[in-house]
């Protein structure tokens, strides 16, 4: 224990619904040293999120911000009133990319000593808020005294030449190990029968993720084997639609909707491959966790090669490639047989465990408070 108590860390973020980031935020915080570093949370939605329970529990406090606008006068002033209220961070650790730059200037203002910008994407959605994000993006190492990413490709997009610290989007290796029995369960909760092929996608319902060309890729699928199943696991505000396209499909009997679920190693267990044909991601948590459970997994080549672990189970096809190209491939992997029990090894071997990069964290967060204190 610290004489003076544990370090206070403030993890800034969007919301705290089960997400990628959010997952790995409560990674850190379920295996750090809590005599040594407190985590606590501003987000910027009004509604209570699906991890808040949680952090309460492990004895996090959570506050709401307005949405970040850097137009609204009222968002600053909620931010200044928050940390004259709360001024004994150490360190404010900002995740919303391009947006960082507004709570961390409020920071700056209020005397935070260390601003850590931490890249989560390799790219912008291009909506009417590009232009606002893009503006924010140069401004960040104005107001950030540390960088960071989740890997190579996400902090060079965010950060350009300048230099910065990777932080593994860890995972429990562990509660990933394929397990037959689980496999069996989940696939009869599901009503899918052992021999059906069952393609599975865990991520929100956001254009990043691409589920209306998973959705013809799936399609290629079914014309080649009518009982296959796609399971997509989330939630989103694009879900409606999605549901939409499947029904104009036809592929109502062939697709289940799990919404988010805080069970989700027992579905990876089930599936026979995996499929993320992301636009873009940083680096995708959830290509992590499948690869622990032994999936193959066919993605995008617009997802950075740190996760492949060797390439052993990531197979990269090309967005310009035809779904027919992607179902053709998606069929070989999930009819390929494997031994699923290695993948902890080679995830765990790649340096994504969380109980080693959890001290890890703890270390970067005392060196740079130390580095401060010379």
């Amino acid at each position: 224990m610290r004489a003076d108590g544990p370090l206070k860390v403030l993890q800034v973020v969007t919301t705290l619904d089960r997400g990628g980031l959010e997952t790995v935020l409560l990674n850190y915080f379920r295996n750090i040293d809590k005599n040594e570093i407190q985590f606590d949370f501003l987000k910027h939605r009004d509604h209570r999120g699906a991890f808040e329970d949680e952090i309460e529990s492990l004895g996090g406090n959570v506050f709401s911000a307005p949405r970040a606008n850097p137009f609204d006068p009222r968002y600053y002033s909620s931010l200044r009133h928050f940390f004259n209220r709360h001024g004994d961070y150490a360190i404010v650790h900002s995740h919303i990319n391009c947006m960082s730059f507004l709570p961390l200037l409020a920071a700056q203002g209020s005397g935070v000593p260390i601003r850590i910008a931490h890249s989560h994407n390799t790219s912008q959605e291009r909506d009417f808020r590009y232009p606002i994000k893009m503006a924010c993006k140069k401004g960040i190492p104005l107001v950030a005294t540390d960088l960071a990413a989740c890997g190579r490709d996400a902090g060079l997009w965010l950060f350009g030449g300048r230099p910065f610290d990777v932080i593994p989007n860890a995972i429990d290796v562990e509660s990933f190990r394929f397990d037959p029995g689980i496999a069996k369960e989940t696939r009869a909760r599901l009503g899918v029968s052992p021999e059906t092929m069952l393609v599975g996608h865990v991520g929100r319902f956001n254009q990043q993720k691409n589920h209306l060309f998973l959705l013809e890729i799936f399609r290629h699928v079914v014309e080649l084997y009518a009982d296959a199943v796609l399971v997509l696991v989330g939630g989103g505000a694009l879900e409606d639609g999605i549901r939409g396209r499947v029904a104009s499909l036809g592929l109502s009997q062939n697709v289940i909707f799990t919404g988010p679920r805080s069970d989700v190693s027992r579905y990876y267990q089930a599936f026979d491959v995996f499929a993320l044909p992301s636009l873009f991601e940083g680096l995708p948590t959830v290509l992590v966790e499948a690869q622990a459970s032994g999936l193959p997994c066919l993605v995008s080549d617009t997802i950075t090669d740190e996760c492949d672990f060797g390439s052993v189970l990531v197979k990269r096809l090309s967005l310009e490639d035809s779904p027919r190209a992607w179902a053709d491939e998606l069929i070989r992997l999930g009819r390929k047989g494997r031994d699923r029990a290695k993948g902890v090894d080679l995830v765990r071997g790649g340096g994504y465990d969380i109980r080693e990069q959890a001290v890890d964290l703890a270390e970067y967060y005392r060196g740079l408070v130390s580095l401060r204190a010379r």
